[in-house]
């Protein structure tokens, strides 16, 4: 939270004037713990980076702690003790450690392919019902497909957000 917050505040990250201290905290906490709630709205006040940045946070809030720290490990070729095991186990609350680095790449796969699905589908919807641009769609769908799934609540849209959609199958 505290490195996203630091991302968060130079003036790369935000359009106009750089972010407060407070704001950029409250946006990263407020990410990483899904909560979706804003002091600044995200399409008016974040640049593409800031906006990749609350993303980053968005996921590895709706992953956890624990599955970034296995994902990190296996990238770093680094060996899962029965150590970790236990942790991963007890934060998935399993019953037993075997197969928590296979539990940990199945909750990877699912997330992947659900927030995949998301953003063809969403990406659609906005080319269909909006005039925007196949990368814009492409972006918004995305972006709205990992705020979904993770269940943050974070719109990119603005101020009308999604109530344009209410009707849309």
């Amino acid at each position: 939270i505290l490195i996203g917050a630091g991302l968060l505040m130079p003036p790369i990250a935000s359009k106009g004037a750089p972010a407060a201290p407070l704001d950029a905290l409250f946006t990263a906490t407020s990410a990483n713990c899904v909560t979706g709630l804003v002091v600044l709205n995200t399409m008016e006040s974040w640049t593409v980076f800031g906006k990749i940045v609350i993303l980053i946070l968005i996921q590895f809030g709706g992953l956890g702690y624990m599955t970034v720290i296995t994902v990190g490990m296996l990238a770093l070729h680094r060996r899962i003790t029965l150590k970790d095991r236990l942790v991963i186990q007890a934060s998935f609350n399993q019953e037993g450690p075997g197969g928590m680095v296979r539990l940990v790449r199945r909750v990877l796969l699912i997330t992947f392919v659900a927030e995949f699905a998301g953003m063809i589908l969403l990406t659609a919807a906005f080319l269909v019902s909006t005039d925007m641009r196949l990368w814009e769609a492409l972006w918004q769908g995305f972006f709205h497909s990992v705020s979904a799934f993770c269940n943050a609540g974070f719109d990119n849209i603005g101020r009308e957000s999604l109530t344009p959609f209410v009707g849309n199958p």
